[in-house]
């Protein structure tokens, strides 16, 4: 019986290394003819038969200084008291479209996405020329990439192989998604222009809701499985990543990806250290939407809150800052400089998930909570949107600025924290002193008694004219009075 299955699986391998050869062949290459559908490699018949491993390339002796990475959970489940906080809104950590990684997988709400995750392994190993078994290899951590997910439930952990074939599936369908955003949806050569998803199509009709899914905290997968993948399915023409050289194919990474995550919040930073001090994408996200961060000097003062249009009164102007980055906020000679945020349709579900990622990390910072903190601070009602609107510091994509101001005051702030050592505390105290300067405070409150209500403002022009009037008036008597006299 144990001789049959060898011989069994030794007929599997030779049949499915000759349907791979022939998938690789060039289709005008001396010999070669078009293999008929039937004949081309199913994606998952090298997983399921356990083929043994192709030898190590000198290559991939490198890829094993990656697996040095922080060692720890990074990839949450949200737990019921963050989720509670908006309870309306729990669906903002749940993936609508797509599931990645093993949290959500298998939900029926999600399963029409499958094929297409099968038809992305399928392509991406084929335009790759590499054998199927090498991607196995890549992914032989297994063990690390079960220890980023907190709480992973133990069948996982149990069959090696079924996590194995989902983290290979879920990482080659994230870089292929990858592949279509940078090429616009123009992958007609490999998918075809009818495809449904990978298309143009695709590309204009499902891009947000796809982007917000990969960017879920509960539907992240680790940045070293990505890296082992893309090291494995390198192509120039693409990626522009070279084998021999890791340290081009590090940096072409680093700007892939934050060419994936561009503008989709604010203006991107530069990301900075080492590639493998990256988690996953959402991890990406964040460190390119916060910048450098700046440490607070300590003070005793008080804060006053005010809310901008208050601001406005006491004479601060507002500005777009100068520098990208949520931790770009500063207050200098009256000017209070704020980053560029667009509000859209996902921006909740993408924020609320960067302030659940800070307060399940340690480590990470707390720039975003800080951020939005402040902005809670800032806004209270339309009027507190349409001044930071009016200098181009607020993209607003939802309608109607009394939306950005429920969604920031009812929705974001709730739970969100500000560290005694973070940089906004900063900003606080100089406006706060600004604000408590006699000058400033008599000035905010003339323009509040006089310059809010257009009656008020009516009465105010009106005895201005009559005292002027009446001025005139006295000059004129005074003058032909001195005129008769002499």
């Amino acid at each position: 019986m144990h001789m049959h299955l060898l011989s069994s699986n030794k007929r599997i391998a030779n049949r499915t290394e000759r349907a791979v050869t022939s998938e690789m062949r060039p289709p005008h290459a001396p010999g070669a003819c078009a293999p008929p559908r039937k004949e081309i490699v199913r994606v998952w018949e090298w997983c399921e038969m356990l083929a043994p491993p192709v030898p190590r390339s000198d290559g991939s002796l490198v890829m094993d200084l990656i697996t040095e990475q922080l060692r720890g959970h990074s990839i949450y489940r949200v737990p019921e008291y963050i989720k509670s906080r908006t309870k309306r809104h729990a669906y903002a950590y749940r993936p609508q479209l797509v599931s990645l990684g093993p949290f959500h997988h298998g939900q029926s709400l999600l399963l029409p996405m499958e094929p297409h995750k099968s038809r992305a392994v399928e392509q991406l190993v084929k335009r790759s020329g590499k054998p199927p078994q090498e991607f196995i290899v890549a992914v032989e951590i297994s063990d690390q990439l079960c220890d980023a997910y907190e709480n992973l439930h133990e069948t996982w952990r149990q069959d090696r192989q079924r996590f194995v074939k989902l983290m290979v599936t879920d990482g080659c369908f994230f870089l292929e998604v990858m592949r279509m955003f940078q090429l616009k949806g123009k992958v007609e050569k490999d998918y075809g222009s009818d495809d449904p998803f990978f298309s143009k199509h695709g590309y204009l009709y499902l891009r947000d809701e796809i982007i917000s899914d990969m960017l879920l905290i509960e539907n992240q997968l680790p940045f070293l499985l990505l890296q082992k993948l893309m090291y494995v399915a390198c192509y120039p023409n693409t990626f522009q990543m070279l084998d021999d050289c890791w340290t081009k194919h590090e940096e072409q990474t680093n700007k892939q990806m934050q060419t994936f995550l561009h503008n989709i919040l604010t203006p991107a930073s530069p990301i900075n250290g080492h590639l493998g001090c990256h988690l996953h994408p959402l991890d990406i996200l964040h460190k390119s939407v916060c910048g450098k961060h700046r440490h607070y000097q300590k003070s005793t003062l008080e804060h006053a809150m005010y809310y901008a249009s208050e601001l406005h009164e006491t004479g601060i102007h507002f500005k777009v800052s100068d520098v990208c980055g949520f931790t770009s906020v500063s207050f200098k000679r009256g000017v209070l400089s704020i980053p560029q945020i667009s509000f859209f349709d996902n921006t909740e579900r993408m924020l609320l998930n960067l302030l659940a990622f800070e307060q399940l990390h340690p480590g990470v910072g707390d720039d975003v909570n800080a951020f939005v903190y402040f902005m809670a601070i800032l806004i209270n009602t339309h009027k507190d949107v349409a001044l930071p609107r009016s200098k181009g510091i607020i993209e607003n994509n939802l309608g109607s600025d009394g939306q950005v101001a429920y969604l920031i005051n009812e929705i974001l702030s709730r739970g969100a924290v500000l560290s005694p050592d973070n940089n906004i505390n900063n900003v606080l105290d100089d406006m706060t002193t600004h604000c408590k300067k006699p000058w400033n405070k008599w000035r905010a409150t003339f323009v509040h008694t006089y310059f809010i209500n257009p009656w008020m403002f009516s009465s105010l022009i009106a005895a201005f004219i009559l005292l002027f009037a009446t001025v005139v008036q006295t000059i004129y008597t005074a003058m032909s009075f001195y005129e008769n006299k002499s």
